[in-house]
């Protein structure tokens, strides 16, 4: 059961009103499909982040790519969610989490923080300088934060020099200072030297969503 969250659905409904669509579709479905698309990757991520955190679903597979469309060339996010408890994105964001031992923001390190109002390109140029001097980076954002995140990501992909694959996508449920309350916040890891092929569980839903012949 694959379900697709449109810039318009973003407008039209709250994260938590589609998480609940989501939680009571997994009663009938032991694995859900769920794509999200341009200005929408927030609220989509948002979406499953409330998702997993109040329900018995949980992450088995994340994916971010271009979608082709008559209108051009969109950023995408999918997310294989799975009514049993699953550890495959636990275990592979731990290995990666070893190798990030410049772990400070900033300049020197191999982690780019963004904000919801930051630049793309700014990001996308952020962490093409840090791909030339470590061949593990990490892309963390939060909130509205998480659209740039993996615009920027998949930037860094196209152009870098250097073949650069994404080597996992996560999400995390992280306490916001202004407001104390949690949030979902996205962490896309850049490994420079691999070049990466789009996950057949990602066209799979295309396809199933009409998106794609």
């Amino acid at each position: 059961m694959a379900i697709f969250i449109r810039p318009q659905d973003a407008t039209a409904k709250s994260p938590s009103t589609v998480a609940e669509d989501i939680i009571q579709q997994s009663l009938d479905a032991e694995k859900l499909d769920i794509l999200g698309i341009g200005s929408a990757i927030s609220h989509t991520c948002s979406t499953v982040g409330i998702a997993t955190g109040i329900a018995k679903l949980f992450l088995k597979k994340t994916h971010i790519d271009y979608v082709q469309t008559i209108l051009g060339d969109f950023e995408a996010i999918y997310f294989m969610l799975n009514t049993k408890p699953t550890t495959e994105i636990g275990e592979t964001v731990s290995r990666l989490e070893r190798e990030i031992t410049s772990n400070k923001p900033g300049p020197g390190g191999q982690i780019v923080l963004v904000s919801k109002l930051a630049e793309v390109r700014r990001v996308t140029t952020t962490c093409l300088y840090k791909m030339r001097e470590f061949e593990l980076i990490k892309i963390e954002g939060a909130g509205f934060a998480m659209s740039p995140a993996v615009s920027a990501a998949l930037q860094v992909v196209r152009l870098s020099k250097d073949p650069v694959r994404v080597e996992a996508v996560n999400l995390d449920s992280i306490q916001a200072k202004d407001t104390g309350r949690a949030r979902t916040a996205i962490s896309i890891y850049l490994r420079r030297g691999k070049s990466g092929d789009r996950d057949a569980d990602f066209t799979r839903t295309l396809r199933e969503l009409k998106i794609i012949k």
